[in-house]
């Protein structure tokens, strides 16, 4: 009796929480409108490997998840990559930044395919592209649909993408450098971007371009990270700081202009 007793009441005791139990996880974070990781990726003309760009999408998400201007949103279900990629690579190729002299070969190809080679032949077209930089614009009318879709399923405000145009470490030339090792010798450091921040149910979209760099002796540039700061620790770090100033702009510039336009 006492054995059925304890049976029926660590079952009620289990369906008191099970709602809570069973329930979806909730992974947003922050105290702003919702926001979603479309993809980050490398569109440049400098491709870098697989591991680089997990790492900058690492400090990319940590940065979205600490910026109480949004609540951090994971997708269920998972995004199709293969959309994702599309809608991105279409983003970038409206976008006023893009510069066909700095993408990818797959990249031009594809925005080729949407403009038409003769287009980025024309200084006309291209200067009147630069004036768009700081303004909203739009994607075709099948993507803007498809964003829209993707926001009511997902219950999300904005959708976020990122291309890392560059990212790069050169040795600086110079007479200073004969006496010095490898890693002390003076560096160009830089990582360059733009990220595409998404109304999605207005189909607007936000541009912004971030360029973090640094010159000067890989051992006084970050003196806390001690002697044993090399170039490919620094550039991890540059890539830490890159992500926090694009969550910066896309909080201020992005999201402002966004809200501002119907």
């Amino acid at each position: 009796m006492r054995l059925l007793f304890f049976v029926l009441a660590a079952s009620l005791v289990f369906l008191s929480f099970a709602p809570v139990a069973l329930a979806k996880p909730f992974s947003s974070k922050g105290t702003g409108p919702t926001i979603m990781i479309g993809e980050i990726a490398c569109y440049g003309d400098h491709e870098l490997k697989s591991d680089k760009i997990s790492t900058f999408s690492d400090k990319v998400r940590e940065a979205l998840e600490s910026e109480k201007g949004f609540s951090f949103v994971t997708p269920e279900p998972a995004l199709d990559p293969n959309v994702m990629k599309r809608l991105h690579m279409e983003a970038i190729a409206y976008g006023p930044w893009f510069q066909k002299e700095y993408a990818g070969a797959e990249m031009v190809r594809f925005a080729e395919s949407v403009f038409g080679e003769d287009y980025f032949w024309d200084d006309q077209n291209l200067e009147q592209r630069k004036k768009g930089r700081g303004k909203v614009y739009h994607m075709s009318p099948a993507s803007t649909d498809a964003i829209r879709k993707i926001g009511q399923e997902q219950n999300v405000k904005y959708l976020f993408f990122c291309n890392i145009r560059d990212s790069n470490i050169e040795l600086l030339h110079s007479i200073f450098n004969a006496r010095t090792t490898l890693d002390e010798r003076a560096k160009n450091l830089k990582v360059e971007s733009e990220f595409y921040l998404i109304d999605t149910q207005s189909g607007n979209i936000y541009e912004g371009h971030v360029k973090t760099s640094k010159s000067g002796q890989i051992l006084n540039l970050l003196g806390q990270y001690g002697k044993a700061m090399t170039a490919e620790n620094l550039l991890q770090v540059m890539c830490e700081v890159q992500a926090r100033n694009i969550t910066k702009e896309a909080v201020g510039k992005g999201r402002k202009a966004l809200e501002q336009t119907p």
